[in-house]
């Protein structure tokens, strides 16, 4: 869409814990699926659509309001498994135990951003399902296939006695993003259009 960017709010997990999820998941490269690039791993937090350049600045200052009020956490990157789950399996996923402090964060954003509807402001905002509904499904998408190829999947999985490995490893969190998604024949591209800092650090 002309003069839009099709953008999500993202956290973004440090090199030291993509190197620990890169090295756990070695085993399972030899499947018949597509590994996303390390550098696609993130967790997003809200989907938002096509966004134009006035509500890029009203989400500017809606991130800032949320991250002003948020203070640092911690994301344990818990096991790997097939996802989504209660369905037929189509990617590879990293499980994640999310704390208060993020579901208060998402919240406050979801809170805003509806606010801004009755403005007139983000006509199109998506909210995930699986974000706000009964379940909580907080992961990282690593890896892709299509759903008519899960039988060739299992069975490569089955013969060859992997198992998905558990990490339960935590991170610390004190930024979000907002990223903008490029589609094409590869796959999606992401860059980062904004960076938010939370200054207001967690003391146990």
């Amino acid at each position: 869409m002309a003069n839009k960017k099709r953008v999500f709010l993202a956290i973004i997990p440090p090199k030291k814990i993509i190197s620990t999820i890169e090295r756990s998941i070695i085993p399972l490269r030899v499947l018949p699926i597509r590994f996303l690039d390390e550098q696609m791993w993130h967790i997003t937090i809200h989907f938002l659509g096509y966004v134009d350049k006035l509500n890029l600045k009203v989400l500017d200052k809606i991130a800032k309001r949320c991250v002003e009020n948020t203070q640092t956490f911690k994301i344990n990157a818990s096991s790997v498994s097939w996802g989504p789950p209660d369905s037929a399996p189509r990617m590879i996923w990293l499980n994640l135990d999310v704390p208060k402090e993020y579901l208060d964060l998402a919240l406050c954003f979801k809170t805003a951003l509806k606010e801004s509807q009755k403005t007139g402001k983000f006509p199109r905002f998506i909210a995930k399902k699986e974000q706000f509904g009964e379940k909580i499904y907080s992961h990282i998408t690593l890896a892709r296939f299509e759903q008519e190829d899960w039988g060739k999947v299992q069975h490569t999985f089955e013969n060859l006695k992997l198992t998905m490995p558990e990490l339960n490893t935590a991170f610390d969190v004190s930024a979000i993003y907002i990223m903008e998604s490029r589609l094409s024949r590869q796959g999606a591209k992401y860059n980062k259009i904004g960076e938010y800092t939370i200054k207001m650090v967690h003391k146990p």
